[in-house]
């Protein structure tokens, strides 16, 4: 395969000789392009002499990699990336940022993708919010998060390829609350669901549904459902009474008075009785004086 002499040229004009003594390491006669003797190849394309160490191209691409902390580094895409580079992928901690600028990934990368812990951001007026955080594992999410969706509910707890599986908490943006098993994004395992009206049910989970031996707890009648259900409905089942109440689900914002034991209450009424009758005596000694 023939190659044009005039890009010998262009090189010439492109890339002075000291530059050439940068890249390839070693002292350059002359004008350092001279083709005399040059294996077919990069080399020669290039217009270099034969050498056994790597060819001026290879060099130039090794040099040219992204390494250590760059800033402002912008893609096709116009997204801009602030962080640490390795052989010309994101490595290391960084900040992300879409070209748009609604979203943002704060945290560790490997390989170009996420990788480590970190924080993804959406963007509210001029302030970003966090909507995910956690750990990551090859550009997906993976172990323990918190995360945030678009309606507002809130998930905390195991993520396997960006899904929801294992254990987990889960407050619905309808007042709902679930916290118990997952697999695939779905209630599947032993949980226990609270609905709006403060009924919930504990127990086992199919797909979504009550499936398999649960209790129903029903606030306002102080009973509980015991029995079986299958296709989210109960099948068979007995009723008890119960004393079931719904927990508070924040702390009061007085502390709750303590009662006394009897045995201070009594050396407290002591105490009083005492400073009464002191008091009723010097009332009785000023009248005696006058």
């Amino acid at each position: 395969m023939a190659f044009d002499c005039s890009l010998k040229i262009l090189f010439h004009d492109l890339f002075p000789k000291e530059y050439y003594k940068f890249i390839t390491n070693e002292k350059i006669k002359g004008d350092g392009l001279s083709t005399k003797n040059a294996p077919v190849g990069q080399d020669r394309m290039l217009g270099c002499r034969s050498t056994t160490r790597p060819s001026i191209l290879t060099n130039l691409i090794e040099k040219s990699k992204r390494n250590g902390l760059k800033h402002s580094i912008f893609n096709a895409q116009k997204d801009v990336y602030v962080g640490e580079w390795r052989n010309d992928k994101k490595h290391g901690l960084g900040v992300f940022r879409t070209k748009s600028g609604k979203y943002q990934y704060i945290g560790e990368w490997a390989d170009g993708l996420p990788d480590g812990y970190g924080q993804l951001c959406r963007r509210d007026h001029d302030v970003y919010k966090i909507v995910q955080e956690g750990y990551w594992k090859c550009g997906k999410p993976q172990g323990k998060h918190v995360k945030v969706y678009p309606d507002g509910s809130c998930y905390e707890g195991d993520l396997e390829q960006g899904a929801r599986e294992g254990q987990g908490k889960m407050w619905f943006a309808d007042g709902t609350y679930y916290e118990g098993d997952y697999s695939q994004n779905k209630r599947h395992g032993q949980g226990l669901f609270v609905f709006q009206n403060g009924n919930c049910y504990n127990g086992s989970w199919r797909k979504n549904e009550k499936h398999g031996f649960g209790v129903y707890h029903y606030l306002t009648r102080k009973q509980a459902q015991i029995g079986h259900w299958a296709g989210d409905k109960c099948t068979g089942s007995w009723i008890v009474d119960t004393k079931y109440r719904q927990s508070a689900q924040r702390p009061t914002e007085y502390p709750i008075p303590i009662k006394d034991p009897p045995v201070k209450q009594f050396k407290r009424h002591v105490v009083t009785r005492d400073k009464e009758t002191e008091k009723k005596d010097a009332a009785t000694q000023t009248d005696d004086e006058k």
